[in-house]
């Protein structure tokens, strides 16, 4: 048994966890194993072409941003008076939907959408 136990700490080195109590059996576990078992199911899950990650990044992206406008909270109860009905509406957009409109993905929406960024709304 030592020497399993002795071959073990020499392969795993400090992710290896060994329990030995006396009259009871000995216990092996392994440190970080689930973080180790996360991260290369990750890296294997990435796609290996490069446009379809990016796309895939996007996707992720698009599904945070969605999470992030469903789960605000309005007032539904009262409203503003037309001419400030803009007034800080800014304020209310999600934060990951501004980092968004922020890195340049205006230009690519509808001339109406443009016309309402630029009044920073």
């Amino acid at each position: 048994m030592n020497t399993v136990l002795s071959k073990l700490r020499e392969k795993y080195g400090d992710d290896v966890y060994i329990s030995r109590i006396p009259s009871k059996e000995t216990v092996v576990c392994f440190r970080n194993s689930g973080n180790r078992i996360l991260t290369q199911h990750w890296y294997r899950s990435r796609l290996e072409n490069t446009e379809e990650e990016r796309l895939r990044i996007v996707k992720t992206a698009a599904e945070i941003i969605l999470e992030d406008i469903r789960s605000a909270v309005h007032d539904l109860d009262t409203y503003r008076p037309c001419a400030q009905f803009f007034d800080g509406a800014d304020d209310q957009l999600p934060k990951s939907l501004k980092v968004l409109l922020e890195g340049g993905f205006f230009v690519l929406l509808s001339p109406s959408l443009f016309f309402l960024m630029r009044l920073n709304i």
